[in-house]
């Protein structure tokens, strides 16, 4: 199952959970699924893109200097098995920055 996402962070002061922001895209709230496929929170493959500005990575609360991507340039996370939980990273960018999402889950 292949998913992906185009989001917005509206804020430079804000500290974006992933897993928020996914749930919170209106193409997840399908509760009967008739629209929308089913997302797992952990995936085997996460790819984020900032589409319009530099992005910060944070993959958990623990790691001190976030991973700082440039406009256009893919950070890309894959594991063999449905390991990687989106719930623990957090996204931060300038004003306006949209984000493209994409995930692959077995």
């Amino acid at each position: 199952m292949t998913r992906s996402w185009k989001l917005t962070l509206t804020s430079t002061l804000v500290k974006y959970n992933l897993w928020t922001l996914i749930t919170g895209d209106a193409s997840f709230t399908d509760p009967t699924f008739t629209t929308a496929s089913f997302v797992p929170s952990k995936v085997c493959e996460l790819i984020i893109t900032g589409d319009s500005g530099a992005v910060s990575i944070m993959e958990d609360a623990k790691q001190e200097v976030p991973h700082t991507i440039a406009a256009g340039t893919p950070y890309i996370k894959r594991a063999l098995v449905n390991a990687i939980d989106l719930k623990s990273f957090s996204l931060n960018g300038a004003d306006g920055v949209t984000v493209d999402v994409s995930i692959t889950a077995l």
